[in-house]
């Protein structure tokens, strides 16, 4: 079976970083949008610290926990239960660009594969001469 181009223990070391490091959080979304992330709980999360961040309060397992509830988020079922599990997973957020660049990465080689689908789709339906 084929699986997209992913890694999803960076996706976690990202996210899990933002939750421990205050200055971890700035850096990553330099790198990262949550439309990067491939797994869409990872997606609603980094939307969800990116809000907390843009309104420039402490980014931590509370408040995001509590802006996915106030976003009405599909993850208030597990809420502070999986942030915990992702910041028991960070090894360390000292290399959160690092985390953040594997899942860019990743993103950039989904995004062409869809534009190489779209174009061979197009290929195939155009008039032949």
């Amino acid at each position: 079976m084929w699986w997209p181009p992913q890694d999803l223990g960076a996706e976690q070391a990202a996210l899990g970083s933002m939750l421990i490091e205050p200055d971890a959080v700035a850096r990553c979304l330099q790198v990262l949008q949550p439309e990067d992330f491939y797994r869409d709980a990872h997606k609603i999360i980094c939307k969800a610290i990116r809000s907390v961040f843009e309104r420039r309060e402490p980014v931590d397992m509370v408040t995001v926990s509590t802006e996915l509830r106030r976003e009405g988020s599909s993850m208030t079922w597990v809420g502070r239960r999986y942030l915990t599990a992702l910041i028991d997973t960070v090894p360390t957020a000292a290399h959160v660009v690092r985390y953040a660049t594997i899942v860019e990465d990743k993103s950039t080689l989904r995004k062409l594969i869809h534009a190489g689908s779209q174009i061979t789709g197009w290929a195939t339906m155009a008039p032949r001469m």
